[in-house]
């Protein structure tokens, strides 16, 4: 259940700029990692991370960083996940959406895996979890992205802070049983934490319109006829109302345009005993023509459809492999 042990890292035979890159690629599923100085490898760091069934749970004590999800990143592993880190010291800067916050000890912070990302951070000690999208419910986790959580502030934090502590002191010891439990009891301090009506979306979406419009939208998106009009007229909305309601995300068209791809992205990376036609996946994801979908693939994940690799991050069976592997593997 846990990995972490062989951490080239910590080998007192490599010098700082080899321990670096081998930091690095441990966490390359996930993030472009940029040691700041690579002689702070010298003091022995620590990545461990748990597959805990329904989550994978992950302990740090990195050197400064600088940490970027970009979308070909996310496209090589094309995953529909949440990472939630929790700082138990040191602080960094995150750049998500157009907005910059800071991120201090005691604060979670929630990355969209599917959007672009960045952190500049100093050295921290901080506790994770990787949850599957779905264990949110009808919560619509895009507009979180980057959304920061402190103690005092929002409710539940402190009790949440409280729960990742006391997973990363039993991480090692977990049974399967107890792993399902927590991961149930995170995700449901994690929506209280959140409550019924975040800021990123109160004075968007006042009624809540957003999570039903999204969950209509995936339910059609292999109706190549799905649009705007359709939209409006089944929810009874006009399109002044729609387009405020996803503003941030470049209008409903570009947001159904994204459902779209990161669908076909999670199917082109799906493994199995045969790879799909990328003019299947274009079809079934409403694109009109495999034409269509491959320039628009190209542009939001900057490579080609046929270029997806199922099989990416299984080769080698270092940390960063397993990591990629467990990444793929969860589900809710």
């Amino acid at each position: 259940m846990g990995d972490g042990s062989d951490a080239p890292w910590t080998d007192p035979r490599l010098n700082g700029e080899a321990r670096a890159r081998a930091w690095a690629e441990a966490l390359s599923p996930v993030f472009d990692i940029r040691v700041a100085d690579p002689d702070a490898m010298a003091v022995d760091r620590e990545l461990q991370n748990y597959n805990l069934g329904k989550m994978i749970f992950g302990r740090v004590d990195a050197p400064a960083q600088r940490l970027e999800r970009d979308r070909a990143r996310a496209s090589a592993h094309g995953v529909d996940h949440v990472l939630i880190q929790h700082y138990l010291t040191g602080h960094s800067q995150i750049d998500a959406r157009g907005q910059t916050q800071t991120v201090q000890v005691g604060d979670f912070v929630l990355m969209d895996l599917e959007q672009p990302v960045l952190l500049n951070a100093d050295a921290v000690k901080a506790l994770s979890f990787v949850v599957p999208r779905a264990l949110f419910g009808e919560r619509e986790m895009g507009d979180l992205h980057g959304t920061v959580l402190s103690p005092g502030v929002q409710p539940f934090v402190s009790t949440l802070g409280s729960l990742a502590r006391e997973v990363g002191a039993m991480a090692d010891t977990l049974d399967a049983t107890q792993a399902d439990a927590l991961t149930g009891v995170a995700a449901t301090l994690l929506r209280l934490s959140l409550g019924d009506d975040p800021a990123q979306n109160g004075r968007r979406d006042p009624i809540g319109l957003k999570a039903r419009i999204r969950r209509f939208m995936i339910q059609n998106l292999a109706d190549p006829g799905l649009d705007t009009a359709t939209v409006t007229t089944r929810f009874g909305v006009s399109r002044s109302t729609l387009y405020r309601i996803f503003e941030a995300d470049g209008g409903p068209q570009s947001y159904i345009r994204d459902l779209r791809l990161a669908r076909a992205l999670r199917r082109l990376g799906q493994r199995g005993p045969m790879r799909p036609l990328v003019s299947t996946v274009a079809y079934e994801c409403g694109f009109t023509s495999e034409a269509v979908f491959s320039r628009a693939f190209r542009r939001r994940f900057g490579r080609a459809p046929r270029d997806i690799d199922p099989h990416a991050g299984l080769r080698a069976g270092g940390v960063g492999d397993r990591l990629a592997t467990w990444m793929r593997e969860l589900t809710d």
